[in-house]
């Protein structure tokens, strides 16, 4: 199993078990429910099923996705999720979608700094080392200026409430041109 336990603090990183699912889930509705109930009916029991899913599907396919909990002890402080994209229409390009960042909202400002600037870093590991060449993350939040400035820190390229990194060079072609 992946641990990665950072210097200098308590915590450390880890691949999500089922057993972290109802953490996952409270830490979500509880501080980011208030975000999207104006908008959707908040299914708890629906949203511990998705995470199961995830956290199951990761298992048997480390390629497709990961999802990553900080724990300090048996607490939950944070939860990451990345997934494979298809890419979008204009280019043949994978792309990496990060799709959910949770962060305990209690922790002091520079912890929960921390924890987002080093999921970044685990999500452009995990992208390169399944050969994804651009991660993306999108945000929820309304107020969401400080979390895409921690992309543009970290040398996304943000426009609106879409950051894109590439993590792995392009590829020059030569394409030679038919001229019959």
């Amino acid at each position: 199993m992946l641990n990665i336990r950072m210097k200098r603090n308590s915590y450390y990183w880890r691949l999500a078990q089922t057993t972290d699912m109802m953490a996952m889930v409270a830490l979500t509705i509880d501080n980011f429910g208030q975000e999207f109930e104006d908008i959707f009916s908040i299914d708890r029991q629906y949203c511990q099923y998705s995470a199961s899913r995830i956290i199951l599907d990761q298992q048997y396919n480390k390629a497709a996705e990961q999802v990553m909990v900080a724990c300090e002890g048996n607490r939950v402080l944070a939860w990451s999720w990345i997934t494979r994209n298809d890419g979008c229409p204009w280019s043949r390009e994978m792309v990496a979608d990060g799709r959910f960042i949770s962060v305990d909202m209690t922790l002091p400002i520079r912890q929960r700094i921390r924890l987002i600037r080093e999921t970044l870093q685990h999500w452009e590991i995990w992208a390169r080392s399944f050969g994804y060449p651009i991660v993306c993350c999108t945000s929820i939040l309304q107020n969401n200026q400080a979390f895409m400035r921690l992309h543009q820190q970290a040398g996304y390229l943000v426009t609106g409430t879409i950051a894109y990194k590439r993590v792995i060079e392009k590829e020059t072609k030569c394409e030679q041109l038919d001229t019959e």
